[in-house]
């Protein structure tokens, strides 16, 4: 799952949107089950990492804060869109080692 956590917080901090979902995530990333996706977003949105975004952009065809998936095997389902907490994904990243390296299990307590 931390796998997959760190490809989804990459992507919302580098796709230069404000918004991001499971069709940003790179391939090397993603893990083939929607178990573990569905997993993954709950706790970010329980950690407030991540947020639901309602917002409309006809001309992208994105409506309430859904668009269609740009995944040839998910067959145009609307997918949900989230914005990040930056200083929150940035801190997660840190601390499981996704570009920043390992931490202490005493960091972490702090």
């Amino acid at each position: 799952m931390d796998k997959y956590i760190t490809g989804f917080l990459t992507a919302g901090l580098t796709c230069g949107r404000e918004y991001v979902n499971n069709d940003d995530v790179a391939e090397e990333y993603q893990v083939g089950d929607k178990h573990t996706t569905g997993s993954a977003i709950k706790q970010l949105l329980m950690a407030k990492i991540i947020h639901h975004w309602t917002g409309c952009l006809p001309d992208k065809n994105i409506y309430g804060g859904m668009r269609p998936s740009t995944r040839a095997g998910n067959n145009g389902h609307r997918n949900p869109l989230y914005t990040l907490n930056a200083p929150m994904a940035k801190e997660w990243l840190r601390r499981h080692g996704g570009a920043v390296g390992k931490v202490e299990q005493l960091e972490l307590a702090v």
